[in-house]
């Protein structure tokens, strides 16, 4: 290096790297959570809307017409659940930390 160069500010001390393996473990937490919440609402909406459409069509006067879907169709149908990405959380992260110093 030259003259009056260093990298003693880009060198992390202990407490940082503590700090920055503490925050990343806290973000891919909340990750998990807010995916897993998510997936529970969405599965209770779904078995929300499965009921109301049993109970229209057996409600229905047309004896003839009266279709039960199947589990299997109701599943195939729904939205697929949210993939909770840990990572790409972590990246967040620590590009956030990086840019800091």
């Amino acid at each position: 290096p030259k003259t009056g160069e260093s990298d003693h500010q880009l060198a992390m001390n202990r407490k940082q790297m503590f700090d920055l393996h503490r925050i990343g473990e806290r973000a891919m937490i909340v990750e998990e959570a807010v995916c897993r919440k998510a997936n529970e609402e969405s599965k209770e909406k779904n078995k929300k809307e499965k009921n109301d459409n049993i109970l229209s069509t057996t409600s229905d006067e047309g004896g003839d017409d009266m279709v039960v879907s199947d589990d299997k169709e109701l599943t195939s149908l729904s939205s697929s659940p949210i993939v909770p990405r840990p990572l790409h959380r972590l990246f967040e992260v620590t590009h956030a930390f990086a840019l800091s110093l």
